[in-house]
């Protein structure tokens, strides 16, 4: 668990986003090609939105750990999901390769209707990983479990921090070797491909194909600094650049996984609260995902303060320890967008009886995709009450956005928390019309932008 438990990462330079400068958006369901647009048929890929996930093992607050069957101390999800306000569709824990599974655990988590996500990590090199007893057993074991598994294996393996980088081709034939055994013994498991977010470089030379690879992944972290030296500033690196790299390399053939992101809000290095970058950060990620990178299907929180292991010491990331942070984070997680739970069939009621209706596709859910933000189009047809939302890539606050219906005025004028505002078009005369949405900062117009409309009761 390498980059949850320091400071982890290179100097970060900004990567270029295909999330435009400044964007205004409807509320509503996307429509069946709008989903089928961002489907890719992997297992486990919830047909629309973003799963919840988080790692809550080293979050002190959440009350007593119990011991699972090998002796690791594990927090339960119903204190964080009380805490935060929401279910949370699966957790994750770390795992050493050659190590006991902890099956009583995943069976847990499983019987609560969660997924399971597991960090198996080769730390004693990749010379470990063999064509085995313990391979085989591996995978015989977490089928046995029924749960649903992302393996995510190896991961973090383009940094130098890891015992099992610096060789692409044997971490290549490593990464085969499991996917293969998982593949053909393991169905109800996912292999997870997961690199870390810098160095960018040589990413893809790790990368194992796609025969093997059902879902990427990437980590990243917010933080003041990176190596907790002041040297390497990171506060002014908006999260979605940590994402965009992986995402526009491997977006359109695989879901992607973002496997563990964190926000600081309290440096050592500054010996303070850094709550108000941690808000800005969590806002400004969430907020971007349903709005420019649907194809992100899962997305894991490390709840966790490294202020309280000795040997580390430089971020506090756990959102329970800091009130204005875990109300950034409840708010940011709140939209149905982002999923509690595996999507189930619906049932249909038959002469009193409630039946189970199957989806056609496994994926898929007979319920309708939630409501989220989409992009407006050119002359759409905005009728009745509508929620409106602007977006732009700012996570320190410095704008304030405005939307104005042209001709009637202000509708809202907002910083981050939301920038949103409803839209009563029963007050509008009928017809062609526009939108226009504005960034200030220090009292003037930085960036507009304008948007035809057309006004229906």
């Amino acid at each position: 668990m390498r980059s949850a438990l320091i400071a982890i990462g290179l100097c970060a330079t900004a990567v270029a986003s295909s999330a435009p400068e400044l964007e205004v958006f409807v509320q509503r369901r996307p429509s069946a090609d709008e989903v089928a647009a961002n489907f890719t048929g992997a297992i486990h890929e919830p047909a629309y939105g973003c799963f919840l996930g988080a790692f809550i093992d080293q979050d002190s607050t959440l009350g007593d750990p119990i011991k699972d069957g090998t002796g690791r101390m594990r927090r339960l999800p119903a204190a964080f999901e009380k805490t935060v306000g929401k279910p949370h569709a699966s957790y994750f824990f770390y795992m050493g390769y050659r190590s006991r599974l902890p099956r009583d655990w995943i069976e847990r988590l499983h019987g609560q209707g969660k997924m399971v996500h597991i960090a198996l990590e080769p730390n004693l090199g990749l010379d470990t990983v063999r064509d085995d007893v313990y391979l085989e057993t591996l995978a015989r074991d977490l089928r046995a479990t029924g749960a649903r598994i992302f393996l995510r294996f190896a991961s973090e393996m383009n940094g130098p921090w890891v015992e099992y980088s610096g060789d692409p081709a044997a971490y290549r034939e490593k990464f085969r070797l499991v996917a293969r055994k998982m593949h053909a013994l393991a169905p109800n498991v996912a292999m997870v491909w997961c690199p870390y977010a810098m160095p960018r470089q040589n990413i893809r030379s790790y990368y194992p194909g796609d025969e093997y690879v059902d879902w990427v992944g990437v980590n990243f972290y917010s933080v003041t600094y990176y190596n907790q030296d002041r040297r390497t500033p990171g506060k002014w690196t908006h999260p979605a650049d940590l994402l965009e790299s992986v995402y526009t390399a491997y977006a359109d053939k695989k879901p992607i996984m973002i496997g563990e992101y964190g926000a600081t809000h309290h440096s050592n290095l500054e010996s303070k609260s850094v709550a108000a970058f941690a808000t800005g950060c969590l806002s400004a990620l969430y907020s971007s995902l349903p709005r420019f990178y649907p194809r992100v299907k899962a997305i894991f929180y490390f709840d966790g303060n490294n202020m309280e292991i000795e040997e580390k010491q430089n971020n506090n990331y756990a959102v329970t320890q800091e009130p204005s942070v875990l109300e950034a984070y409840s708010r940011a997680v709140s939209p149905p967008y982002f999923l509690e739970r595996w999507p189930e069939p619906v049932a249909i009621e038959v002469e009193g009886f409630r039946l189970p209706v199957e989806p056609v596709d496994a994926n898929f859910s007979n319920e309708a995709p939630p409501e989220s933000p989409m992009a407006i189009r050119k002359g759409e047809v905005l009728r009745g009450r509508v929620q409106l939302s602007a977006w732009i890539k700012d996570h320190l606050d410095k704008y304030t956005l405005r939307i104005l219906v042209a001709g009637e005025g202000v509708l809202f004028n907002t910083v981050s928390e939301g920038w949103e505002g409803e839209l009563d078009t029963s007050k509008l005369p009928e017809g062609p019309s526009e939108i226009i949405v504005e960034a200030w900062e220090r009292g003037r117009v930085r960036l507009r932008k304008r948007v035809a409309i057309v006004i229906a009761r």
